[in-house]
């Protein structure tokens, strides 16, 4: 049986749980050109300046994934709002 309830779906977290939504083949792609790109980039790197390339890399991919969690509240909060004014 399907749930109908879009709510009763978040809190299952069978729907809005990011580890969930499919990715789509333009992600790959963009994401396999990405690696491409860095690993041409510092190929010819010291160590040091590879750790330092790799840190920096992983630090943009945490601001990143921060970025992401940070719309995804606003836009639960944003929806919730929306429905609570619907029902008045």
């Amino acid at each position: 049986m399907k749930e109908k309830s879009i709510i009763q779906q978040m809190y299952l977290c069978n729907r809005g749980n990011y580890e969930e939504i499919p990715l789509s083949k333009k992600y790959f792609q963009l994401l396999d050109d990405a690696c491409r790109a860095m690993d041409e980039f510092s190929k010819d790197f010291s160590p040091e300046q590879k750790k330092a390339f790799n840190d920096l890399y992983a630090l943009l991919c945490y601001q990143h994934g921060e970025e992401c969690h940070c719309n995804f509240v606003e836009g639960v909060k944003f929806g919730l709002l929306m429905g609570i004014e619907a029902a008045e």
